[in-house]
């Protein structure tokens, strides 16, 4: 993705970081809060140059109500994150001659596209501006939303505009049952893009059990959704939920939190494209798995996550979808690390992050050829300072440095722009919440 949010763009899922407190600089997150249910995971994208906001992964639970008697309780709570970014982009020369080579005379132009693409987020913006709002009107109901209201200044992105809708059930004290538009339960760290296959978010009903007295010991998640990842969704040819996903978490030891996951497509998705009156295949069928760990103590944070899985996302001649050519399995990594220092009231964060992604897994080390039609591996690495200044206030400094072998598709997946590229980008960014 771009400075702040890295996004490994793995083919399956959508991620963000789930509610363990400040998540560092190379993350571009804030405090994140717990969810309405137990955090809820999934997976990410081949990082690509578009940076996407990094808000909660989920509405937080509300509090008791000050007054025992009280029959309902509301509350509100904003984010807003405004950023500016400054990337500078590489083609290697193998990336080039290739470009010359399929363009011909509009290789100039495809080049210039490619760069520009990569500084499609540069400037001054509006990164995320929401408002999360819950009611409780029975001990056992609740029900809430989050909204990014600076989607609306992109009328190509309101489908971001609603995060999350929940209506969630309270059967008893360590089962909570929540349907409407819910985070899909996958991987720790929910920065997968949508037009791939898993979702950050979708529709569906989800389950989250907590069967031990201490309820973080273990957590359990299984939800069916929808599956469709857009607005423009057709009739299906099934019957039943289109994706399918399950977690577990669990802490056997003080400090530390262990995690495996699962997210099935047991059928393809078809989408209907109404200019054309045209239906096509969206999502093939697929299968992703996943483990992390979390080491936890008071000033030292690590997350790890590995993944693998087929490629569910799919080359579409029209609208010119080009995403994975031949791969079919892909495999990716995380890592970040986080040390915090308390100075004169305000807390100094330095991070690091990497993220790894393989594309293709048919090919060693040393055996992908440059010329293949499918695609290669992404590595990110990034270093970040935060200061916060309270509570509500966190000034975040990023540089991510983007570098990806030659040939590798793009995780925008543009009509035109068909290639990734290395780049190099610096983000200052300051986050308040009230």
């Amino acid at each position: 993705m771009a400075a702040g949010s890295i996004a490994l763009v793995v083919l399956l899922a959508s991620l963000q970081p789930d509610a363990a407190g400040a998540d560092a600089g190379a993350a571009d997150a804030g405090p994140a809060p717990e969810g309405m249910a137990p955090p809820p995971p999934v997976l990410s994208p081949v990082p690509t140059p578009a940076p996407a906001a990094v808000p909660p992964t989920a509405l937080p639970p509300p509090p008791p109500p000050p007054d025992a008697e009280a029959e309902s309780f509301f509350h509100f709570e904003t984010l807003v994150q405004v950023r500016d970014q400054q990337t500078w982009v590489y083609i290697k020369p193998a990336l080039e001659s290739r470009v010359r080579l399929e363009s011909g005379a509009a290789a100039d132009e495809t080049l210039r596209l490619i760069r520009d693409t990569a500084r499609a987020h540069d400037g001054l913006q509006l990164r995320w501006a929401s408002l999360t709002f819950w009611a409780q009107p029975k001990p056992y109901l609740r029900a809430g939303m989050q909204i990014d209201f600076a989607r609306l200044l992109d009328s190509e992105d309101l489908g971001r505009l609603i995060w999350e809708a929940p209506v969630v059930l309270s059967l008893a004290p360590w089962i909570d049952i929540a349907a409407g538009v819910l985070h899909v339960p996958f991987s720790v760290i929910e920065l997968l893009e949508e037009q791939l296959s898993l979702a950050r978010r979708n529709t569906g009903v989800r389950v989250d059990v907590s069967p031990l007295q201490d309820h973080g010991r273990l957590q359990l998640t299984a939800g069916a959704f929808q599956g469709a990842t857009t607005g423009a969704t057709g009739a299906q040819d099934f019957r039943g939920p289109g994706l399918l996903a399950g977690r577990v978490l669990a802490q056997p030891v003080p400090h530390v939190r262990l995690g495996t996951s699962v997210a099935w497509r047991p059928r393809a998705t078809l989408e209907w494209w109404d200019e054309l009156r045209y239906r096509f295949v969206a999502f093939e069928s697929g299968l992703a798995v996943a483990a992390n760990v979390t080491v936890g103590l008071p000033r030292f944070l690590f997350r790890g996550e590995w993944m693998m899985g087929s490629r569910t996302d799919t080359d579409v001649p029209v609208p010119l979808q080009y995403r994975r050519g031949d791969a079919r399995n892909f495999m990716a990594a995380w890592a970040m690390a986080v040390v915090r220092f308390p100075v004169r009231g305000m807390v100094l964060m330095p991070a690091l992050r990497m993220e790894w992604l393989d594309q293709d897994t048919r090919f060693g080390f040393d055996a992908r050829n440059a010329a293949s039609p499918a695609t290669g591996r992404v590595l990110q690495l990034s270093a970040g300072i935060n200061l916060d200044f309270d509570a509500h206030t966190r000034l975040l400094l990023d540089v991510t440095i983007h570098d990806v072998e030659p040939g590798t598709r793009n995780g925008d997946y543009h009509e035109i722009v068909r290639y990734d590229t290395d780049w190099t980008s610096v983000t200052l960014q300051l986050q308040v919440r009230v």
